[in-house]
């Protein structure tokens, strides 16, 4: 029978074997990935339980290692949408609000979700194992920091309903999907309405987004997952930029 100590051990060499898969891109050393992991705690929250907000992030480093998150920005005025998905091996940081910045930004569960915890000073105790110039990469690439994304996500408003869910469906194939010929299902269950808060859009709006893309051939369905073709992987933009939306 799986015990909660296997399960414990299970989720440990995770976190190893995603650290060892993003090493290079993160300036990992062997011994930091060692000490993250000998360090770190293992913890478990349901679908849509809250992960952390500007009040509590700051106590632990949190790396996601199964399942997925969701960065939510609520802010004072209008609706929360959702700034993106954390995919497993993504450290998950919020900040500090600015008293006159007009939103907040909390982390949700999407669905069952396993991360690893560590403290400030065992994460500072694993950065000093690494060489100076990995310290940098891990800082630009590990911590990108949510208001970084709000910003791009406020850029990215000025286009077309259908290149906003476009270039979304393109990230997530990148980092929750599977092959399937002639594209990649993408292994996440996205209701319309997260589809809609992701791209800040009506439920509506957003199915007829999705037709307009699968006539172009750039998306399909298998099953209740979303299909992202080859040619959309490839393309550089999706239609016109003064396309209606």
């Amino acid at each position: 029978m799986f015990s909660r100590m296997d399960a414990h051990l299970a989720a440990k060499d995770e976190l190893r074997r995603l650290l060892r898969r993003i090493a290079k891109r993160l300036g990992l050393n062997a011994a930091a990935i060692e000490i993250i992991g000998a360090r770190s705690e293992i913890v478990t929250h349901g679908r849509s339980a809250r992960i952390c907000g500007p009040q509590t992030c700051a106590d632990f480093v949190r790396i996601l290692v199964q399942g997925a998150a969701k960065i939510v920005c609520r802010p004072e005025r209008g609706k929360p949408f959702i700034v993106r998905f954390a995919a497993p091996g993504e450290f998950l940081c919020v900040p500090q609000p600015k008293k006159a910045a007009g939103y907040v930004i909390e982390i949700v569960a999407h669905d069952d979700v396993t991360l690893a915890l560590l403290t400030r000073s065992h994460m500072l105790e694993a950065i000093a194992a690494m060489p100076v110039s990995g310290v940098g990469q891990l800082a630009s690439w590990s911590f990108r920091a949510p208001t970084r994304l709000l910003f791009e996500k406020l850029l990215g408003r000025r286009l077309p309903l259908p290149a906003r869910v476009a270039i979304e469906l393109k990230d997530l194939a990148r980092r929750f999907a599977w092959r399937e010929d002639p594209g990649v299902v993408i292994d996440l269950d996205l209701s319309r309405q997260e589809l809609a808060d992701l791209t800040c859009a009506s439920p509506a709006r957003i199915s007829d987004a999705m037709k307009k893309l699968r006539m172009q051939g750039l998306v399909d369905r298998l099953g209740r997952k979303i299909v992202v073709t080859d040619r959309l992987l490839e393309a550089d933009h999706v239609g016109p930029r003064d396309e209606d939306d």
